[in-house]
């Protein structure tokens, strides 16, 4: 079994096939796109012709999405102002920004490049990138476990009901650049975590096993859910939804396991709650094509039972999973979309 690719990794040996070192590749690009920028500057100057320009352009994206790859945030714009809408073969490459960014969902490079290239000015302090990850991290929020001095959190309150537990304190820094801090009512598990929402405007707030969500700029209370969250069901990257206003748009999703129950969360928020098992007491779960989740669970005969579930519909079938059935006949997809 061979260990996953990242997608940094496929978009940066991708373009050149390179089987060196991953220093010397990203010397290579680091040197063709300086290069290419003063190519491009030159022939400009000289006059040349719009077709000359245009190939010194895709060179310059090409080397841009290399470099991006590598953690280089700065030639974001490079990328976004010279995508090569009419080639097929190069395009694509574009979803590099989307793929090791969390950009807003509705965001296509194709089609909104403007809109991105906004969203990046105005998050650029907070976007770190993460080398074991290899991808870029939005630092939205700190989890701290001392209040300091003077210091006044705004309280989220989801029940009357008191937990003995200890509340959650969090420090939000939000786009404004004034950072605030948050007190978030617990809940009946061990379970805490913070995470952007799929939106990635809001951010989903887990305060042992209480969720929460809110916006970091307006400091306001969206909703609560769960109270015994005990865990989320990781893997699940990008779901494709097809019946948006874009052609294709890929939207995380995140699942959590509220002890009897699962919680899917995408996009546009709360989208549906099964109980037909209990949650917490399952085992060998895997994600299926980012489309199923399939597994056993303790049955009422006291032994272990197969089971699959539609994460787009939640729809729970406790049998084994059949490939056949669920996605039919396969569609081919662009070189590109290799996720």
């Amino acid at each position: 079994m061979t260990d996953k690719i990242s997608d940094a990794r496929r978009f940066r040996e991708l373009p050149l096939k390179f089987s060196g070192t991953d220093d010397d590749l990203y010397k290579i690009y680091d040197s063709e796109y300086e290069k290419q920028k003063s190519r491009i500057l030159q022939a400009i100057t000289e006059g040349k012709s719009e077709d000359v320009i245009a190939s010194h352009n895709l060179f310059l994206f090409i080397m841009a999405v290399g470099l991006f790859a590598f953690g280089r945030l700065d030639v974001y714009q490079d990328i976004l102002n010279n995508i090569p809408h009419d080639l097929v073969r190069w395009k694509g490459l574009s979803y590099v920004i989307t793929r090791l960014l969390t950009t807003p969902t509705y965001l296509d490079p194709l089609e909104n490049s403007t809109e991105i290239a906004k969203w990046i000015k105005a998050k650029e302090s907070k976007l770190k990138w993460d080398e074991s990850l290899e991808k870029y991290i939005l630092e939205e929020f700190r989890i701290i476990s001392v209040l300091p001095a003077n210091s006044n959190p705004k309280k989220f309150i989801a029940t009357d009901f008191q937990s003995p537990k200890e509340e959650l304190f969090v420090e939000i820094i939000p786009d404004s650049g004034i950072n605030w801090i948050a007190s978030f009512q617990p809940g009946f598990s061990k379970f805490s975590a913070i995470y952007p929402h799929p939106n990635r405007i809001d951010l989903i707030v887990i305060s042992k096993g209480q969720g929460y969500v809110i916006n970091p700029e307006n400091q306001k209370l969206l909703e609560t859910f769960g109270g015994n969250i005990i865990s989320t069901i990781e893997e699940i990257d990008n779901y494709t939804k097809q019946d948006l206003p874009t052609k294709l748009i890929e939207s995380p999703l995140i699942l959590f396991v509220n002890n009897s129950s699962i919680i899917l969360y995408d996009y546009q928020g709360f989208i549906w709650e099964n109980t037909d098992i209990l949650w917490n007491n399952i085992r060998k779960i895997k994600i299926y094509g980012s489309k199923v989740i399939l597994g056993e669970f303790f049955s009422n005969e006291e032994s272990w039972m197969p089971f699959w579930l539609n994460i787009k519909t939640g729809e729970f079938h406790r049998e084994e999973f059949s490939n056949e059935r669920f996605f039919g006949q396969n569609t081919k997809r662009p070189w590109w979309q290799f996720w």
